[in-house]
């Protein structure tokens, strides 16, 4: 199987070329925690040890499915153990591929008990969960579409912080997970899922509104939904996106292989984060019909990969193993 393969690559590669420069290589997601589909990647991350451990970054596409083996700094992870960023399961579950030493596994490990800690204290997960809230009520800017993603997820992890735990099956479940949590209102996921399921801009901004009010007294705390901000259009160089659509390219399989529309949504608010606004994706999403936003998704993809091919941009695509061995190892 390729991710096995990939796997056994990136360490054998470490162990090669940068055995002095990289501290760990960690894994996490749907690669080791049962909900990996047959377009699933492997979520892996590395823990650079000095400067020229950041070239050991890579993205590349294998058989149609995208890779992206991404730097960690040790400051962005005790981040994550203190509950101050997102993507807490890269750290609470995570399976170590590599480890350069025993005192940079010991370190990391040390990260883990800390984040453990911090979610049981009571005072300062309340804390972060009030802080989450904040940041969710300034999210309204941009597309719309996209900031509502954003704030559902962030008010979701506040209300996981301030009862201890956090997502551990990632975005893919969240919904779920939210719904087992034991005491907290019934609205809150039901707001949830009424921002995923609005048809108008105007729905989508009054559930948001919803759930935050909702939270904010659940946790003991006052918020409102800020007023809307409108974003600069950003100018793209498509020739150096090479490397971002080898990355994104994971989010394109999620739509095309999923037919759960909570998850096809998170990634869809994925996708359009990373891309122009005239490639509208989001803009077809429908909770009671996936099709056109599938279709949508193949076609933006398509006009995607052309602009950056027409700017001179390269694309690193393999169809086999051995090729991407051939090409990183020679």
């Amino acid at each position: 199987m390729n991710n096995d393969r990939i796997v056994e690559w990136i360490v054998n590669r470490a162990k090669k070329g940068y055995a002095q420069d990289i501290s760990l290589i960690l894994t996490y997601g749907s690669y080791i925690n049962g909900t990996a589909g047959p377009k699933s990647d492997v979520d892996c991350y590395f823990i650079p040890k000095t400067q020229r451990g950041y070239e050991f970054a890579t993205t590349l596409i294998l058989d149609g499915i995208g890779y992206d083996i991404f730097p960690v700094s040790w400051e962005r992870v005790t981040k994550i153990a203190n509950l101050k960023q997102v993507l807490l399961p890269c750290v609470g579950d995570v399976k170590v591929l590599y480890a350069a030493s025993q005192e940079d596994l010991e370190r990391f490990r040390g990260l883990q008990e800390r984040m453990g800690k911090n979610l049981q204290d009571e005072a300062y997960s309340r804390q972060i969960a009030a802080e989450k809230v904040s940041e969710a009520a300034a999210m309204l800017a941009g597309n719309v579409w996209v900031a509502a993603g954003y704030i559902i997820c962030t008010l979701a992890d506040a209300v996981a912080i301030y009862n201890h735990t956090y997502y551990h099956r990632g975005m893919k479940k969240q919904y779920e997970d939210l719904l087992a949590l034991p005491g907290i209102p019934s609205e809150i996921p039901e707001e949830y899922l009424a921002v995923i399921r609005s048809k108008t801009d105007e729905e989508c901004i009054e559930h948001c509104s919803r759930m935050l009010r909702v939270v904010a007294d659940y946790i003991g705390v006052e918020a409102e939904l800020g007023e809307y901000k409108a974003q600069p259009t950003q100018v793209w160089n498509y020739q150096e996106l090479g490397p971002l659509y080898e990355e994104i390219s994971s989010t394109f399989n999620k739509i095309y292989a999923n037919d759960d529309p909570v998850v096809v949504y998170h990634a869809a608010v994925s996708l359009q984060g990373e891309l122009p606004e005239d490639l509208d994706i989001i803009g077809a999403y429908c909770y009671e019909d996936l099709a056109s936003i599938k279709e949508r998704a193949k076609l933006v993809e398509q006009c995607y990969v052309a602009r950056i091919l027409e700017a001179g941009g390269q694309i690193n695509r393999y169809k086999t193993m051995e090729e991407v061995i051939r090409a990183y190892d020679c």
